[in-house]
């Protein structure tokens, strides 16, 4: 699957240093890994970890179960937990996007639905910057808690083609008709350069002030 059409969030949110990168300078700052191997949802600190071969941190005085962040390369991902009703405030001190004109027409929001995360077992959720008109597209997918039948979850999840569409800012087309979640194991699809750059934009990537010590590595 290849998805490289542009919407309004891809053309305006990317900051200065994510234009100037090129292919290969955005694969470095995903330090090989491709997005369709990151966990959307995960059972274990420590197991999340290993899978994505990336740094385990705790936030501020928010406790790890709650909240926490895995660095790989140049990425740095934010996982909540499903429950956690203060993952904005979290996403608004941690995500470039906060600080920048994109705040206020960009969600804060759960890559996987937080009912469908729940239902199928899993602790934490990867958290995403998205559009908030093609967020909100999405809802009425997420808020039924699907059937556990037919999935093989183990210890992650991955994207599917819906979510992967969330990922990259599109609404949910009209007329096309999606299941609430359809995958469980890692899938590589194409992605372009302008995709590379809003994936990386909806997880985070960009300058962020920081008090030290603000994210202390813990090892589960």
């Amino acid at each position: 699957m290849k998805i490289s059409d542009s919407t309004d969030f891809q053309a305006n949110a990317f900051d200065l240093e994510l234009e100037m990168m090129d292919r290969e300078a955005l694969a470095a700052t995903l330090d090989g890994l491709h997005p369709g191997e990151i966990p959307i949802g995960a059972v274990k600190r420590r197991s999340l970890a290993i899978q994505l071969r990336g740094r385990l941190f705790k936030i501020g005085r928010i406790d790890a179960t709650k909240a926490f962040v895995v660095q790989r390369g140049g990425v740095r991902l934010l996982y909540v937990s499903p429950s956690y009703s203060g993952y904005r405030y979290v996403a608004r001190r941690l995500f470039a996007s906060a600080g920048s004109g994109a705040a206020s027409y960009v969600d804060y929001d759960h890559s996987l639905g937080r009912a469908i995360a729940q239902k199928l077992g899993f602790s934490y959720v990867l958290l995403l910057a998205v559009e908030s008109s093609a967020n909100r597209s999405h809802g009425h997918l997420e808020r039924d808690a699907i059937r556990r039948s037919g999935i093989d979850l183990r210890k992650h999840c991955f994207v599917d083609e819906r979510i992967t569409m969330k990922w990259l800012g599109f609404p949910v087309p009209r007329g096309h008709s999606f299941k609430t979640y359809a995958n469980a194991g890692a899938v590589k699809p194409q992605f372009s350069e302008d995709d590379l750059r809003t994936i990386l934009k909806a997880t985070g990537f960009g300058k962020v002030a920081l008090r030290p010590g603000y994210l202390q590595e813990i090892h589960r």
